[in-house]
């Protein structure tokens, strides 16, 4: 019996943080400025997002990827003349293992590839969005907005500084160097210039500006839902995995708006205790979700 109850219970613990993964978030601070915080590959802006886009490597021959973090990583193997580990690679079928094969690259000098890396990663993620329509509409959409990665673990590529983080809104509290946000706005900036590109950057221009209207219009019921969730002004960005999941279903779950988690959480929770399981809730990410009458989501930090 106890073991049923506590497969149910790790079912539902389960299921309730597979509904509130971290995804790409859109906020603007107290003066206006506005940030897109992205991690994980549950984010079109993230390296291991899956995707595919085609370079022609020095001898003219197409290379297929299936995400920028591939390509990234066989950059480096050819970099350093490791042929064996680059067709490995180019063979991976994650961004994971793609990644964790680039460790291994013989003769690797970390001095020559830093002064490298930030050019090579900026043409990976410019054919990623070059050459897949979906995503570079989603990276328009992030125009007027510094872009940031928020990896905790990463102080290079990111700023060191977890998506639940309050000090991800000041920059000046960042402890990592935010490369890949740089690479993307550089890109975004590129892309959005060009001709080819043009028709697309005036649409999106043009739907937020009639998303704001509507917004004005509705300004006294979206009030009302910003005193339920809190006075910040995080918005779950449309198009993205979570929100087009949501709209799939049709349908929004509301995780409430109380600090408490489901009975079955707190029966886990009593179960790991007595058989002395540490349960670490500070790597989760946990939000909950709420709308207004014109059905905009909303989300806010439980645990601040």
């Amino acid at each position: 019996m106890m073991l049923l109850l506590c497969l149910a219970s790790f079912s539902g613990f389960v299921a309730y943080f597979s509904r509130i993964s971290v995804m790409t978030l859109r906020q603007s601070d107290k003066e206006g400025s506005a940030f897109t915080f992205f991690y994980t590959n549950k984010s079109q802006f993230s390296n291991f997002y899956p995707c595919t886009f085609t370079v022609l490597n020095e001898t003219g021959h197409p290379l297929n990827f299936t995400s920028s973090e591939q390509y990234f990583m066989h950059q480096k193997a050819i970099t350093f003349k490791d042929d064996a580990v680059a067709q490995r690679i180019l063979q991976s079928t994650s961004p994971a293992e793609a990644k964790a094969l680039g460790r291994k690259v013989r003769n690797f000098d970390a001095k020559v590839w830093d002064a490298l890396s930030f050019d090579v990663m900026k043409r990976g993620v410019f054919e990623k969005f070059s050459q897949n329509e979906d995503l570079r509409k989603e990276l328009f959409s992030t125009i007027g907005s510094t872009m940031v990665e928020c990896s905790p673990r990463d102080r290079l590529w990111g700023i060191g500084i977890g998506i639940n983080d309050e000090r991800r809104m000041i920059p000046s509290r960042w402890k990592g160097h935010n490369r890949l946000g740089k690479v993307l706005m550089e890109v975004r900036d590129q892309l959005s210039e060009s001709e080819d590109f043009r028709d697309e950057v005036e649409q999106i221009k043009k739907n937020a500006h009639n998303t704001d209207a509507t917004e004005q219009s509705n300004s006294n019921g979206e009030g009302e839902c910003r005193k339920q969730i809190g006075k910040g002004k995080t918005k779950l960005e449309r198009g993205t995995v979570a929100s087009h999941s949501i709209m799939k279903r049709k349908k929004i779950e509301i995780l409430g708006n109380s600090r408490n988690p489901p009975l079955s959480f707190i029966f886990l929770s009593i179960i790991f205790s007595l058989f002395s399981i540490e349960l670490d809730l500070s790597s989760f990410n946990v939000l909950f979700l709420s709308f207004d009458c014109q059905q905009r989501r909303w989300l806010k930090e439980l645990h601040k």
